[in-house]
């Protein structure tokens, strides 16, 4: 579900995860390979980029003059529910 622009991981804090899930301070828990959750953090981080990505170009659009009513169907749901999602985020 797409977020503020705010809520969305930064560089610095995605740098910051790698950072610490590589020291030698990180502890998983009783896992003893703490690969999965390496790809997990770099999954979230994908996540977050996309759903920043998709928020740009859903604000790129209506910037354009590009209604909600063109806007919904492009993502898969109705101009309504496009608007009521993305409307205040943009």
């Amino acid at each position: 579900m797409p977020r503020a622009l705010k809520d969305v991981i930064s560089d610095a804090e995605a740098t910051s995860l790698a950072d610490l899930i590589e020291s030698d301070g990180f502890d998983p828990g009783p896992a003893t390979d703490a690969s999965p959750l390496r790809a997990l953090a770099a999954a979230r981080t994908s996540r977050d980029c996309s759903e920043k990505d998709l928020l740009d170009a859903v604000a790129d659009a209506r910037a354009a003059g590009i209604s909600w009513r063109a806007i919904g169907p492009v993502l898969r749901m109705s101009a309504e529910g496009a608007r009521k999602l993305y409307g205040p985020l943009v």
